[in-house]
């Protein structure tokens, strides 16, 4: 656990990353991971789950949520039966806006 970072730390560098598109550099790394697994799985169809999980923050950026309180809700979508995940869109507060329409 000494190792492992903290999850402010985590958040302070996945913000500075995103701020200089090293959050598109991790999508284009996890697409071609789960293409290359893909293409070794012989599977003809899969489960899909969307899994949206609300996480509290303290800090002063984050946007109240629809349960009240202020945080982050990032979606994750993953295969079941290989556990990949294959899409996943970091929202701030109670955002439900499709990345798609403000990008």
């Amino acid at each position: 656990m000494k190792s492992i970072p903290s999850s402010s730390a985590i958040f302070d560098w996945l913000k500075r990353m995103g701020e200089r598109d090293g959050i598109l550099g991790m999508e284009k790394v996890n697409e071609a991971i789960t293409k290359k697994v893909s293409e070794q799985d012989n599977r003809e169809s899969y489960t899909l789950i969307i899994d949206p999980t609300l996480i509290e923050a303290s800090i002063r950026e984050a946007r109240m949520t629809y349960l009240g309180f202020k945080g982050y809700r990032p979606v994750v979508a993953t295969l079941k039966e290989n556990g990949l995940v294959i899409a996943y869109q970091f929202k701030e507060g109670n955002d439900s806006r499709d990345r798609a329409y403000y990008e």
